[in-house]
């Protein structure tokens, strides 16, 4: 059953083709209003801390938004594919280059389908900026 909302999933469990080809587009072709500019821009820091230049702006990413347990709709829900868990064969191993652990798929995916949920730690560009300054200050060389 789908939702009929714009950010249902088909019955196979992969996003509508027009959400997909239009968060796709936002990338490939942003336009003006596909921005967010802040005021006090982290990423501009980085750069100069003590004068920054203004922002370039943020990509605005479009989300998935699944029913939930106010939705009269059941739990077999074509709109419920995240919670269903990961129905993909995933291999975790780590990367020949040293850069850390990766995940790989063991299986063709269909475009568009889920695959797993993010469950590493989020940061805000400031938090990442703090934490990049802090760990600085606390290398040492040799």
């Amino acid at each position: 059953r789908e939702t009929g909302g714009e950010y249902a999933y088909t019955r196979d469990g992969v996003l509508k083709k027009n959400f997909l080809e239009e968060a796709l587009s936002i990338h490939m072709k942003p336009k003006p209003h596909h921005y967010f500019y802040c005021k006090d821009c982290p990423q501009e820091r980085t750069k100069n801390e003590y004068k920054p230049d203004s922002c370039k702006g943020h990509l605005i990413r479009k989300f998935v938004k699944e029913c939930w347990s106010k939705c009269a709709c059941s739990k077999h829900c074509g709109n419920r594919v995240v919670q269903r868990g990961i129905i993909r064969k995933l291999q975790v191993f780590f990367t020949s280059e040293g850069k850390g652990w990766g995940v790989r798929t063991l299986e063709d995916i269909p475009r568009g389908a889920f695959v797993c949920e993010y469950v590493g730690e989020i940061l805000t560009n400031t938090e990442l900026y703090n934490r990049n300054n802090e760990r600085m200050r606390n290398e040492k060389h040799t």
